[in-house]
């Protein structure tokens, strides 16, 4: 593909792409130092405003904002709106200031904040790396059921997960299967299966429902926590370890050859 632009980059960073294009720009992104620098300060510029906002809610809401929010309701709306993506909103908090952005942001409409699609994503996103960081770290008890018992292990997630669940083999990628475990989100079973390097930390493979309305595949770092997760046929699949991107990338094009997704 010709070098992505940086809209391209913005969309990738957001998780909007789709699965195909996410992996071109990340094809591109193992060739270009400056298109990794860009996407490393687009990532750490997002951290650092979701932070940032994060404070924020906690605050009660400055006199008078309130009265505006309702007044502004009542306004006739315009037929076509307009919303900044978060990426570019990023660029926008950093050169003015959360606080500037704010002041912005108060006088205009922003037509479509991020989906309820795209909030869950990022929950169940920090979900997995949550549980990976705290049981891939467990010696006797990093799964619930040993490589040993695969059979029993696929047939009984499997049947959790609604579906035929074939485990992966990734010794190609230097990775021994472990185990799995059960875990859930929003009171849904969720499947970990954790694979281990001859040196090194465990990496996990998580699939989770999807809700409607989730879609493309992204890289997301939480911080020394690398997750790639993409969406198929109702189902997110997340490869989440310490490797770096290009492993985590390679692990999961292995595992989405062997499942054809």
């Amino acid at each position: 593909m010709p070098e992505p632009d940086e809209n391209s980059l913005v969309a990738y960073v957001d998780g909007e792409l789709d699965a195909a294009m996410a992996r071109e720009v990340e094809r591109w992104l193992e060739t270009s130092p400056a298109a990794r620098n860009t996407v490393a300060k687009l990532r750490a510029s997002a951290a650092l405003v979701r932070a940032a906002f994060a404070d924020a809610v906690h605050e009660p809401p400055p006199a008078g904002l309130v009265e505006l929010l309702q007044t502004a309701a009542k306004r006739p709306r315009p037929a076509r709106r307009y919303a900044l993506p978060l990426a570019a909103s990023i660029a926008l908090a950093i050169g003015l200031g959360v606080g500037a952005l704010a002041g912005v942001l108060g006088t205009r409409e922003l037509a479509a904040p991020r989906t309820e699609a795209a909030a869950e994503m990022d929950r169940l996103l920090d979900n997995v790396a949550e549980y990976h960081r705290v049981y891939a770290r467990e010696q006797r008890h990093m799964v619930e059921v040993s490589a040993a018992e695969t059979p029993h292990l696929e047939d009984w997630l499997g049947r959790r997960m609604k579906g035929q669940l074939t485990i992966p083999d990734l010794t190609s990628q230097g990775l021994v299967f472990q185990g799995g475990r059960l875990l859930a989100f929003d009171g849904k079973p969720m499947a970990e299966l954790i694979y281990k390097p001859a040196d090194g930390l465990p990496v996990g493979l998580c699939i989770a429902f999807a809700v409607p309305g989730m879609k493309g595949a992204g890289t997301v770092q939480f911080g020394d926590l690398t997750v790639f997760h993409w969406v198929d046929n109702g189902y997110v699949y997340s490869v989440v370890g310490w490797a770096n991107d290009r492993q985590i990338h390679a692990i999961a094009d292995s595992v989405r050859a062997q499942l054809h997704l």
